[in-house]
């Protein structure tokens, strides 16, 4: 009965918790939140892999800056390539941590906002990094600021690599499954269930370009910004970045035809700094 309890009361508090811009840092300065990424078996996912591959041939004289680098998971395959290595993270928790993990090799780490990079000289980086989606934790406004940012630190000609949320994934992210009957259905109906209460109608998110979405990370406390691949595309051009490709969570490159009809949770983009 306790048991029981315990899980009515979480879950109305799920329900009644409304996500601030304040709440996600607070998630991640947390030690649950922070001990959870310390603990994760660091391996890059397909299209991390397939864009480390393409930058191979170049990556010895890079001078590289990887930004939520959370614990250090990217730092593994991207430190050792590179001539020069700086990771950065909004929450000194994970810098912390990130400290103790790497603390016999030569790579920098400081606490930094990606929308105020000051603290580094004008085209500093041969690639800049911002992976796992944590550009999406910011708003619209604050985006802008995080773009202009990355552009005056990146090397003209130089890479801006990112992935971010899929808006067009939305529909399914939420979608209801009736068949067959087990338990993983029953968790994912749950999860749709509290989605669908915690958003606006889904309809409506979907007639958007961008729409802030609370998608269930770290037990529905984050809220992150999820846009179309065309939209980040031009809004990308708008700040001075040619894509240069967009990955799937496969690792495979999508064509700008099919921009409108990839349906990945989240996509990486390989962009270009052009002046």
């Amino acid at each position: 009965m306790a048991s029981l309890l315990k899980k009515v009361s979480n879950f109305l508090r799920i329900l009644n918790y409304k996500p601030s811009e304040d709440s996600n840092i607070q998630v991640y300065e947390s030690d649950e939140v922070v001990d959870y990424y310390v603990q994760q078996i660091p391996e890059l996912q397909p299209p991390e892999a397939a864009i480390l591959d393409f930058l191979k041939p170049e990556l010895g004289s890079f001078r590289m800056l990887d930004i939520g680098i959370g614990a250090g998971r990217t730092t593994h395959f991207f430190a050792p390539q590179v001539s020069h290595y700086e990771g950065v993270d909004y929450s000194e928790s994970m810098v912390s941590a990130c400290k103790k993990v790497f603390a016999a090799n030569p790579y920098t780490f400081a606490q930094a906002d990606v929308r105020d990079l000051s603290r580094y000289a004008d085209g500093e980086f041969d690639l800049v990094m911002f992976s796992f989606n944590g550009l999406d934790s910011i708003s619209p406004e604050d985006r802008e600021l995080a773009l202009t940012a990355i552009r005056r630190v990146t090397k003209t000609g130089k890479y801006f690599v990112f992935s971010s949320h899929n808006l067009q994934a939305l529909s399914d992210h939420v979608r209801y499954q009736f068949w067959p009957i087990h338990r993983q259905m029953l968790q994912k109906n749950y999860r749709s269930f509290v989605l669908r209460k915690l958003n606006p109608p889904i309809r409506e998110m979907q007639r958007q370009n961008f729409a802030r979405v609370v998608d269930g990370s770290h037990a529905y406390q984050i809220k992150n910004y999820w846009g179309r691949p065309a939209f980040q595309v031009q809004t990308l051009q708008k700040y001075g970045f040619i894509v240069q490709n967009v990955f799937d969570l496969q690792g495979k490159p999508v064509s700008p035809q099919n921009y409108d009809l990839v349906t990945d949770t989240w996509l990486y983009y390989l962009c270009v700094r052009n002046d």
